[in-house]
């Protein structure tokens, strides 16, 4: 293509896509491991029930999704997001063949979705997410039943908001903690959501979509800047 082109229709194409940086479609992947709540994160995120709307997510247990599956945001024309399938289910156990299989180098971003604990895969997700230079959103879902927990430990000694505090605190210790153990030495923002009641104020689930929504502009700066040093390297490559 390049050599039936020319070197100066790549330099228009170079200049089209740095007018044009705000039509850039941007893929993000919500990724973790199995029954981690990404499905469940997805349909919150549209406003969809699955027992009741068409092209929800399907949600359990267990793994559900066996492939990529990609849904489109409603008023966002340029964002996809995209339920990838969960590490650690039988089906991708080996690391490399989870990376091949999910093709982690198509997502501009990633939601990484975790729960109960952070577990080693969570941990090198997480890494090899940033060695790839991705925005990464890390989210622990279902806080809302961590919360429940507390309250059954203190046989109800402690108040609901409380439990909450507590949870809070010893979940942003072990995240950073089991991070930095891991040789994670960025400072990463992370979300304590529950998909079931995104409306809860308690939990940051609208602060996560205010985020991601606000490093829309970045990311598609980003994947045009991209687009364009891969032209460049075509065009010397020539």
């Amino acid at each position: 293509m390049l050599l039936r082109d020319g070197p100066e229709r790549l330099e228009e194409k170079i200049k089209a896509q740095l007018n044009g940086w705000r039509s850039a479609t941007v893929n993000i992947a919500i990724i973790g491991k199995s029954g981690s709540g990404k499905s469940s994160f997805i349909n919150a995120f549209l406003g969809l029930d699955e027992d009741l709307d068409e092209g929800a997510a399907e949600t359990g247990c267990t793994e559900t999704t066996m492939e990529p599956t990609h849904y489109l945001v409603p008023n966002k024309p340029n964002l996809k997001l995209w339920d990838v399938p969960g590490i650690g289910g039988v089906k991708h156990q080996d690391r490399d063949n989870y990376l091949e299989k999910i093709k982690l180098e198509t997502y501009d971003g990633f939601i990484l979705m975790t729960s109960k604990r952070l577990y080693e895969e969570d941990c090198w997700l997480a890494k090899t997410i940033h060695l790839a230079s991705r925005s990464l959103f890390l989210v622990r879902s279902k806080v809302d039943e961590d919360v429940s927990a507390y309250k059954r430990k203190f046989k109800n000694r402690k108040s609901y908001a409380e439990c909450l505090k507590l949870v809070k605190e010893a979940i942003s210790k072990e995240l950073t903690e089991n991070l930095a153990q891991e040789g994670f030495v960025r400072d990463q923002k992370f979300y304590l959501i529950d998909n079931l009641e995104p409306e809860n104020t308690d939990f940051d689930f609208q602060m996560l979509l205010e985020d991601i929504l606000a490093s829309l502009n970045d990311i598609q700066r980003e994947v045009v800047a991209f687009n364009i040093k891969t032209c460049k390297q075509s065009k010397h490559q020539a």
